[in-house]
């Protein structure tokens, strides 16, 4: 299977900087997007960093990817360590945060997919979406982790209450909080 990627970035209507970071590296099967929280110190560096950490760690396997798209090791191999890189992300963020007074608070979502021939594995924390498309279609791969989704899955509001909802932009995980975050994998 042969994969591309493509990034773009948009500041948006709200903020006057772009706290986008991602990656995409065909070679190696890696596309991942990271958000500053925004509203937090230090946004546009918290994305950097998680991007940073993820993708070093997924780097530093290479051997494993080769052997999982040579067929010697199964796909599901990937998990720990996409789980790694989450992890890593989450502890750069943190830690910098705690050494930085300036950057208490950072924070940002992560998504991240690591293909390895014909499978992919896919981890997201907070509300940085990720689409397949095929053809002329778009598929939605990834749910909203904010407080209004899980109002919504609880509920306790409707969903089209929670699209207008004044906390549909407040996330219920992101990476900089502290403990390592549990992605959906």
């Amino acid at each position: 299977m042969r994969s591309r990627g493509v990034g773009l970035a948009h500041v948006g209507q709200k903020r006057t900087n772009n706290e986008d970071c991602w990656v995409a590296d065909d070679q190696l099967g890696l596309y991942l997007v990271a958000d500053g929280m925004g509203g937090h110190s230090a946004g546009d560096v918290a994305s950097a960093m998680a991007v940073s950490a993820a993708a070093s760690t997924v780097r530093a396997a290479r051997e494993l990817l080769t052997r999982v798209q040579g067929g010697e090791v199964p796909a599901r191999e990937l998990m720990p360590l996409v789980q790694r890189a989450v992890n890593a992300a989450n502890a750069a963020v943190h830690s910098a945060a705690q050494e930085d007074p300036t950057k208490q608070g950072m924070g940002c979502t992560l998504t991240l997919l690591l293909i390895a021939g014909t499978r992919g594995i896919m981890a997201h924390v907070g509300d940085s979406r990720a689409y397949l498309a095929h053809g002329s279609e778009l598929t939605r791969l990834t749910q909203d982790q904010t407080v209004a989704v899980e109002l919504a899955a609880a509920g306790a509001i409707s969903e089209s209450a929670a699209l207008r909802s004044r906390w549909r932009s407040v996330l219920s995980n992101s990476l900089g909080g502290g403990a390592d975050r549990a992605p959906e994998v």
